[in-house]
């Protein structure tokens, strides 16, 4: 980052090439791998890729001026002349050989790569070089005269032996076995690794779970702390309403920062899915299997101390419908943010369209309007809204069972701990407030909780079904 170095290039650079190992491949094809290595690590490079062929695999690369110990590793040379042409093709040893064979030859001992690359390199002529001021350089013709000597004198043994080997692999027993499958290891280890490698990332820069564990259970003992020990005065009940507004909408909108999870590892996820590293159902169910648990966790935190601060009913089996409603809520602001970053450009976009979509799921909550008075234009938003059934059995969860003053100053009939009998004059049965004033039905509590469910599941698989259509050929 801006702040924190990570590895220099040349780390970067070997590390590169090492992730293309990971497959076990048959064919390496390196783009200039020694660039901006020193001297020493070059070689060691080119040593291991040696290794690597007499394990039966096949290295390709391009280099610029590697060193003379580097030079003698190589079996095959393709030399190019400035022009693009062929220069030469053929065993490395017998290279200088050809040289010497159409005329060209060293004047003095030196590094062969460095005498090879001289031979065929083009002085532009607008470049108006003198032979006096640079005597090393070569003839103007030179390299377009090698390119014809070869093709004149080995191209077509070259093209022979091309054909021989064609026409050998022509039959089905000299081709390779066919693989099962294009990945390497089956799909339960690359989800493994995935999910393992992103936890090792975290740990290694925990700043962003820290904030995340600091502000929920900041947040938790702020609420906590305005809405402390709510009474059941007929003024607690519109505090227990708002509290629980408060939660849920927190809950919602803490899963905001998962939308940069793959827009900023997206270069990552292209190059590996398209090397053959992971499928891509790997790399999903990898990064939401370690990354749920942890927001969990947080989630958990946030609701055991925002619950008992406030003073919500204490019971383990009302605290347990609450944590498993508030996670079911988190499940569908993460699934959705998965859903939006999978179908966004870049961060900037997924940013805009996220919060709005939440704002727009807080309107038919109940909360805010009452859902029979809900215009028609805009009602079918809560048919899809999860902060809307994940309110509502919330509600539901809470209210049901409590009973309130109903206000009455000239009422005499002393209050009790809020269980009292539905008979007594002077309170109101929570279940039947929330049925007259907001419409909330208290025997939906276990429906409203399965349609939280479900639109988890539906984010989660649209999120997929996303990455698949519109980020699996993406980069090619």
């Amino acid at each position: 980052s801006e702040f924190v170095r990570g590895i220099s290039g040349g780390e970067k650079k070997r590390c590169a090439v090492a992730v293309e190992l990971v497959t076990d491949p048959a064919l390496i094809y390196l783009d200039e791998p020694t660039t901006g290595l020193d001297t020493f690590t070059a070689m060691h490079l080119l040593y291991l890729l040696k290794k690597l062929t007499q394990m039966k695999v096949a290295v390709l690369f391009s280099i610029h001026q590697p060193r003379s110990s580097i030079f003698r590793l190589f079996d095959s040379l393709l030399l190019l002349n400035g022009f693009g042409e062929q220069a030469y093709f053929g065993g490395c040893k017998d290279a200088m050989s050809f040289m010497e064979s159409v005329g060209v030859v060293a004047s003095e001992p030196d590094n062969p790569a460095d005498f090879l690359l001289d031979a065929v390199s083009v002085v532009r002529a607008a470049e108006n070089l003198s032979k006096e001021d640079f005597p090393f350089l070569p003839p103007p013709t030179q390299s377009q005269d090698i390119a014809a000597a070869f093709r004149s004198t080995q191209l077509a043994t070259v093209i022979d032996d091309v054909e021989t080997i064609k026409k050998e692999f022509q039959l089905d027993s000299m081709l390779p076995e066919a693989l099962s499958s294009p990945y390497y290891r089956p799909i339960w280890t690359q989800i493994w690794v995935v999910s393992s490698r992103a936890l090792i990332n975290k740990l290694r820069d925990p700043i962003a779970t820290v904030v995340a564990i600091s502000v929920a259970l900041l947040f938790a003992v702020l609420v906590g702390s305005i809405y402390f020990r709510l009474g059941l005065e007929y003024s607690g009940i519109n505090d227990r309403m708002g509290v629980l507004f408060f939660l849920t909408m927190n809950t919602a909108f803490s899963n905001l920062g998962s939308l940069a999870m793959f827009l900023f590892d997206r270069s990552i996820y292209i190059r590996e899915h398209k090397n053959g590293m992971y499928r891509p159902s790997a790399y999903y169910f990898g990064k939401v299997i370690q990354d749920l648990p942890i927001s969990i966790g947080v989630n958990f935190l946030f609701s055991v101390t925002a619950y008992y601060m406030v003073g919500l009913q204490s019971d383990i089996q009302h605290f347990g419908w609450f944590f498993l409603i508030g996670t079911l809520i988190m499940c569908n602001s993460y699934g959705m943010c998965m859903f939006i970053s999978n179908i966004s450009k870049n961060y900037a976009v997924a940013n805009v369209i996220a919060p709005l979509i939440l704002v727009l799921y807080l309107i038919p909550s109940g909360f805010l309007i009452n859902l029979d008075t809900i215009p028609v234009v805009w009602r079918w938003i809560k048919y899809i809204s999860f902060f809307r059934y994940g309110f509502e059995a919330l509600v539901i969860n809470e209210f049901d069972g409590l009973y309130f003053s109903n206000g009455d100053a000239n009422c005499t009939v002393p209050f009790g701990n809020g269980t009292e009998s539905p008979y007594n004059p002077c309170v109101i049965a929570g279940s039947d407030y929330i049925t007259k004033q907001m419409a909330f039905n208290v025997e939906d509590k276990v429906m409203n909780v399965i349609y939280c469910a479900v639109s988890a599941g539906a984010y989660l698989i649209l999120g997929y079904i996303c990455l698949r259509l519109f980020r699996q050929n993406e980069g090619k």
